[in-house]
């Protein structure tokens, strides 16, 4: 109720911190996450983003439990969706003669960190100009030493801003290509703010996310190296995306 969002607001926003102790203020997300009826569940999506806003090692529990909250809305609104939210007043959509046939685009991807490297093989007739467009990318060594920007566990890992604060891209924009290849742990998509906005940021799944299929563009697939992008902590780099014409083998 309007009540507990009452309540909750001023418990993370510190007005009246003092006056709820950690047991009270577990009872209280407590209430709020065993939510299931449309009257709870409106609430609650309420006070997820108020929990997401706060820095107190309670929210952050809940936040984990609500990952797992049978109610889909709430596990979208808790997950986030891998967008950017950039401005695109002044980004032209990238004007093309359409995509190279399918033999002439690169199988896949070499991601190199730090941590290791992952393998990623491009689903090339399901998106082939996402793909082209993301080979024209590496070739000219626009992911060197790029940072990731974003990391929400058992979610996304999320790269490709040169800005590095999730508004950057190339400054122009390309189609979205939806299909129907579902995403699955390891599924590379591309991220959006809204239709036909995709740039240079992409993402890779950490988990199954049924939420994003025919949503966003899934464009590749890791094929090796999984725990190599799962690894990676936000503000640790890219240092390089290598094209291939070949699978490696296992």
């Amino acid at each position: 109720d309007t009540g507990v969002i009452s309540v909750l607001l001023q418990a993370f926003t510190g007005n009246h911190r003092q006056q709820l102790n950690d047991q009270q203020l577990a009872d209280l997300i407590g209430r709020l996450i065993d939510g299931r009826t449309y009257e709870e569940i409106e609430p609650l999506l309420q006070a997820v983003k108020l929990l997401k806003s706060s820095q107190n090692p309670l929210a952050r529990e809940a936040l984990a439990l609500l990952n797992q909250h049978p109610n889909q809305r709430v596990r979208h609104v808790t997950l986030g969706r891998p967008d950017a939210e950039r401005e695109f007043v002044s980004w032209a959509t990238l004007e093309t003669d359409g995509p190279l046939p399918v033999q002439d685009l690169p199988l896949g991807a070499k991601l190199k960190t730090a941590r290791g490297e992952a393998v990623i093989h491009f689903y090339r007739e399901a998106a082939p100009i996402t793909v082209q467009h993301f080979a024209s990318l590496a070739r000219s060594k626009f992911f060197h030493n790029n940072i990731v920007h974003r990391v929400v566990p058992d979610f996304v890992t999320q790269a490709g801003d040169p800005r590095a604060d999730g508004y950057g891209g190339p400054g122009y924009t390309i189609p979205c290509e939806n299909n129907d290849i579902p995403f699955v742990r390891g599924t590379m998509g591309m991220a959006l703010a809204g239709k036909d906005t995709g740039g240079s940021q992409f993402f890779i799944s950490h988990s199954d996310q049924p939420h994003l299929d025919g949503r966003y563009t899934a464009f590749g697939q890791v094929i090796s190296g999984q725990e190599v992008i799962e690894g990676i902590l936000q503000g640790q780099k890219i240092l390089e995306i290598s094209l291939h014409d070949a699978l490696p083998r296992r």
